[in-house]
């Protein structure tokens, strides 16, 4: 593997992790949009959509056009895929690391989650009010939601990387 195989493959990534970073934080998006800050409702939706937007374009852009960047970064006339086992089995452990690296996010999100709960039930018993409960803040079962999908992607990453590696080359043409 040269360098220019290393470079493809960490550009790639960085895209996939961009993508992955902006649609993990859609549900801390939704109270920009509702909230009433004296800003049109269209200001505050285009403000809303490019902090979205912006990170899936340029991960897409990462994603789509790997070698383009690397030409820019590395000069010299070395092939392109020289060695595509060793990339692709580089490529595999790369997703089954981030798939790690989601798996502990959700562990500590469940920590919150489940400290966050109990809390609320001790404080509504204290205050002799026990129809409050964790299941009416919206804000809670959304994020809670998101921990559920963000654990199932941790585990196809892990364990499904050849399933991932093979949607890929079929994105990228190669498939």
């Amino acid at each position: 593997m040269n360098y220019r195989d290393i470079s493809i493959l960490a550009i790639r990534l960085a895209g996939i992790g961009l993508i992955a970073v902006a649609v993990i934080r859609i549900p801390n998006l939704a109270p920009y949009i509702v909230a009433d800050t004296g800003v049109p409702w269209w200001g505050q939706f285009l403000a809303t959509a490019l902090h979205f937007l912006l990170p899936v374009l340029i991960g897409a852009l990462f994603f789509m056009f790997p070698a383009t960047l690397t030409n820019k970064f590395i000069q010299g006339s070395d092939a392109l895929g020289a060695e595509p086992e060793v990339l692709s089995a580089v490529e595999r452990m790369a997703l089954s690391v981030l798939g790690v690296f989601f798996l502990f996010n959700v562990v500590s999100d469940v920590a919150y989650h489940v400290v966050y709960a109990i809390r609320v039930s001790q404080l509504a018993q204290s205050a002799m009010q026990p129809s409050v409960s964790v299941m009416q803040n919206p804000d809670w079962l959304a994020n809670v939601v998101t921990t559920l999908i963000e654990f199932m992607v941790a585990l196809w990453l892990i364990f499904g990387a050849r399933g991932i590696q093979r949607l890929f080359a079929v994105v990228r043409g190669r498939g």
